[in-house]
């Protein structure tokens, strides 16, 4: 039996572990995996290209169109925002708060995927500290305030090939809160950083804290790992008692969203600079209040 109809059949029958249909787009993804596995074995077929493979790419095509209509992998389910009573409401229960090593790190995170719109775990865990570091602390020429400001390296919408060598890298600010000074990302970072063990045998930012903290020094030189940076959002989200699907994606779908719920739209500078979005792919994070809903209801009428 050739490959091509061999490949046929499987996508005609393959169900998931428990019997069912996969999504449309992890059908593809396993097509992909099985011709990235081949390459490796030195079989170098593109499954996709109908010239090499007359009967295959037609099935796939064919199968997903299926699946779709099936209503499988219509749906995409979307990290729920954070509105501004709930994160109120952590702060004054102590679920954001600095006064431990493990709160003030976790604190840390939410803040900068709040203020910077970073996408997920992975994206955290690629910030350092030092000569390399993506953060740095900065006074405005116009007013004196202090800022923390965060300059993209590579990224998915800006990989630093050629086809991306003329995109301005993601720059964006967050100035100080003298309003609320307990609730300041240049504070909360400041803290951060006077604590971290003074040897600098680690660049990553995000430190695992000491079982045994010192008054000067509350975390071990040891990065944390992805998976637990993935899980803080979640987790502060489940101590506080809130329902939904919280991640660390949450945070960037809040920054988008309350942009565009402060009047900014997605066109402007504000918005594109926070995000980082470079085609209107920000649509998809930005949500509409019930207040904003009712509003637009109350025109119509």
């Amino acid at each position: 039996m050739s490959l091509d109809k061999a490949m046929h059949i499987f996508i005609a029958e393959v169900h998931n572990k428990s019997g069912g249909e996969y999504h449309p787009n992890t059908l593809s993804e396993i097509v992909i995996s099985i011709q990235h596995f081949l390459r490796g074995s030195g079989r170098f077929d593109n499954f996709l290209d109908d010239t090499d493979f007359a009967y295959m790419p037609p099935v796939l095509d064919a199968k997903m169109k299926e699946l779709s209509r099936m209503g499988i992998g219509i749906s995409r389910k979307q990290a729920d925002i954070i509105s501004a009573e709930q994160e109120n409401e952590m702060w004054e229960r102590g679920i954001l708060e600095t006064d431990t090593a493990k709160m003030l790190v976790d604190t840390l995170l939410y803040s900068i995927g709040l203020n910077f719109a970073l996408r997920a775990g992975q994206k955290h865990q690629n910030l350092q500290v030092g000569t390399n570091s993506q953060l740095s602390l900065n006074i405005s020429k116009d007013d004196g305030r202090r800022y923390l400001q965060y300059t993209e390296k590579a990224s998915k919408s800006n990989i630093g090939d050629l086809n991306h060598r003329k995109i301005t890298p993601k720059v964006t600010r967050a100035y100080e809160n003298v309003d609320e000074p307990e609730r300041c990302l240049v504070k909360i970072f400041e803290k951060y950083i006077s604590l971290r063990p003074p040897n600098g045998k680690s660049t990553a930012l995000y430190l695992r804290p000491k079982e045994r903290a010192t008054e000067t020094v509350w975390f071990d030189a040891v990065p944390k790992g992805v998976h637990q940076l993935q899980q803080v959002v979640e987790k502060l989200c489940k101590a506080a008692g809130f329902h939904g699907n919280f991640t660390s994606h949450s945070l960037r779908a809040t920054a988008a969203t309350r942009l565009y719920q402060a009047g900014v739209d997605e066109q402007l500078t504000e918005l594109v600079e926070k995000t980082g979005h470079r085609s209107n792919a920000v649509r998809a994070y930005k949500r509409t209040s019930t207040e904003k809903m009712k509003d637009e209801c109350r025109c119509a009428i």
